[in-house]
């Protein structure tokens, strides 16, 4: 057996030793891996290409069996691929290795990767040698898989995506291209691209091909083509050069996108954004839309004439700036809540300055656009004109406190001087007269409630009710006022029901209005139940507050109803109801004066099961046990109690009566 020279060559049978370089110089240039394995399988020379494909250095190489450089599941298959070499031997033919299989080396660190093997047989008079020549298959198995996934989405992609070459002609079509343009592919490759370019577009081809020579991309250009019926389309082209492995530019890839409906959506848009400019402009109510630091962004033209500014001067400026002092606060407090998105939109009466002094009453409408990520954008902003509304308004309350005023005094006189004849003042009544002046006295009576109730609403809407705060003993306030109810209750044969806990702590109220809230509420309740209803009148305490709740089985409300219930001089559709009379004025009047006391009022009901309406009040907070050291002089301390000192002195003086029921 031969054994390689110095430079780990096997010499070829018969060749002179001068022609060794020469082998070696070949194999070290040839470009695949060479493995010459002896007649022992075991191998007897590498080139350098062998080490650096296997990782191996050629001293650990030469002598190892072949095997070292197979993977475990090629190696049974090998011994099958060496007997076919001994065989073929008297061909010494170069022959392709395991056609049709799928082969794999492995390299010094365990990785196999594919490969091509090319054998070459060389009968020596020591034995059978053979030469293989190892292609290492990863990077085209890789291209080809490259080449197999670009083509699947080529031809999934729903956008139309052609090839050509520099000079036009179609060289691929996928299926979106066939949807696209009406043309098969075997119709259009092989032809040239401008087939698809409208009359007088070639100049515009000719541009992209110039473009695509200088290696540049063309990207989302808008453009007209043409189908196969002849019908325009509007797409958005991208075309980017192809390039082969030496960089040369050889072609172009297209993609085209239909934007027909993306065009569409666009001129609607438009069209919508033109009808918005012209509804924003000509509205006939004042119009804005305001930055979030209150500077105005866009302003109509009702909205300059009716605080006469010109268009320029209101764009230069900011509602704070247009806003009246005293209704500011109230202006900013709403803007603030809306910008940190506790309400949705507000409305507020409020008054602005006018460039040429006279103050305007505009009736403001705000909401707020954010943009996607909720960021505020700007506020949209409508004003009514309301002035002539509020003077009309004052004018009409003027009217009705100065009337009203005038008709009391008479009235209480009439009351007065019938009172007096009833009582004999004028000498013995007839039976008949006596009948005669009860009508009079209880129509005056009527009159004097209209005419109190008239002057309540004109003082809470001009804002001129005062309350004088105390602590009110509210179980002692609700029996006086069930005293004061026993004629009306025993008329109608009623039964009221009074029900408290064993401790109430005071209110924190005017008197005289949260007995007039409970009058109103009880009056209602007598009124509104027939003959031999029950009323029940249940107070508790929750929280920093006191709720009084006034319940009747009477004739209930419609459900219809209920929301205009606190509405000046409504009254409830029930027929029965409606022929009991009255104002329209008491529950109004009623929840006004619980607003005032920082308090709510509530109604649940139903027609033929009754009403329960309930008051909740604030309360001075004072427990049972505080309020007996008060009365004995002693400052009550500890948590959840204020002592005497903090309460006012009606408070601490004022005796607490009877807190049981």
């Amino acid at each position: 057996m031969a054994l390689p020279d110095d430079e780990g060559i096997l010499p070829a049978p018969g060749a002179e030793s001068g022609s060794l370089s020469w082998t070696a110089a070949i194999l070290e240039a040839t470009p695949d891996a060479i493995v010459v394995v002896g007649p022992d399988d075991a191998i007897v020379t590498v080139n350098a290409q062998a080490e650096r494909l296997f990782g191996y250095p050629r001293q650990r190489l030469v002598g190892q069996p072949l095997e070292l450089l197979l993977p475990d599941s090629h190696r049974v298959r090998q011994a099958s691929h060496r007997a076919a070499g001994a065989a073929d031997a008297a061909d010494p033919r170069t022959r392709p290795m395991g056609v049709g299989l799928d082969l794999s080396a492995r390299r010094e660190n365990g990785d196999e990767f594919p490969v091509e093997i090319s054998l070459s047989p060389l009968a020596t008079p020591d034995g059978l040698y053979v030469v293989s020549a190892i292609h290492d298959l990863s990077e085209r198995q890789q291209a080809e898989r490259d080449r197999a996934n670009l083509a699947t989405i080529v031809e999934a992609s729903g956008d139309a995506i052609v090839g050509t070459t520099l000079d036009g002609i179609v060289t691929s079509w996928n299926p979106a291209a066939e949807r696209l343009f009406g043309y098969s592919a075997a119709e259009m490759i092989g032809r040239p691209i401008d087939t698809l370019s409208p009359p007088g577009d070639i100049d515009e081809i000719s541009h992209n091909i110039a473009a695509l020579r200088r290696g540049e991309t063309i990207r989302n250009r808008e453009t007209t083509c043409s189908r196969k019926d002849g019908s325009g389309l509007d797409i958005a082209l991208t075309i980017s050069p192809v390039r082969a492995p030496d960089e040369t530019i050889i072609g172009a890839a297209a993609i085209s996108r239909d934007i027909a409906r993306r065009k569409q959506a666009e001129a609607t848009a438009r069209d919508f954004a033109e009808q918005l400019r012209r509804a924003f402009h000509s509205a006939a109510i004042g119009m804005a839309l305001v930055a979030p630091d209150g500077a105005f962004l866009q302003v109509n033209r009702a909205l300059t004439e009716m605080l006469g500014y010109s268009e320029e001067e209101m764009l230069a400026t900011t509602f704070q700036q247009l806003t009246h002092p005293e209704d500011l606060a109230a202006d900013l407090a709403l803007t603030r809540r809306l910008l940190a998105g506790e309400i949705p939109s507000y409305i507020l009466e409020k008054r602005y300055l006018r460039r040429d002094g006279p103050v305007v009453w505009g009736r403001l409408s705000a909401s707020l656009v954010r943009d996607d990520h909720g960021e505020p954008l700007y506020f949209v902003s409508q004003v009514q004109d309301i002035t002539a509304t509020r003077e009309v308004e004052r004018l009409k309350d003027e009217f009705v406190a100065t009337v009203s005023h005038e008709l009391r005094t008479p009235l209480t006189s009439i009351a007065g001087f019938v009172d007096l004849l009833l009582e004999g003042a004028g000498g013995e009544i007839s039976p008949e007269m006596e009948h005669y002046l009860t009508v009079v006295r209880r129509n005056s009576q009527r009159l004097i409630a209209l005419v109190n109730d008239l002057l309540d609403i004109s003082r809470i809407e001009a804002g001129k009710i005062e309350l004088h705060r105390e602590a009110v003993d509210l179980p002692q306030q609700l029996r006086d006022l069930i005293a004061a109810f026993t004629p009306q209750i025993a008329g109608k044969r009623q039964t009221v029901q009074l029900v408290l806990p064993e401790c109430l702590p005071p209110l924190w109220a005017d008197s005289e209005r949260s007995a007039q809230i409970f009058t109103n509420l009880i009056s209602n309740a007598c009124k509104y139940t027939p003959a031999g209803g029950a009323i029940t009148i249940t107070a508790g305490r929750a929280e920093d507050a006191v709720w009084v709740e006034v319940a009747d089985n009477g004739f209930g409300i419609p459900e219809e109803d209920q929301p205009h219930l606190f509405t000046r001089f409504f009254r409830a559709s029930h027929r029965a109801a409606r022929e009991e009379g009255g104002t329209g004025l008491g529950l109004p009047i009623t929840r006004a004066l619980v607003e005032l006391h920082g308090g709510s009022l509530s109604v649940q009901s139903a027609p033929g099961v009754g009403s329960t309406f309930r008051v909740t009040l604030p309360t001075t907070l004072l427990s049972c046990e505080a309020a007996a050291m008060v009365e004995r002089g002693v400052e009550p301390a500890g948590r959840g109690n204020r002592s005497a000192r903090e309460f006012p002195e009606a408070l601490v003086t004022r005796r607490i009566r009877g807190t049981s029921s």
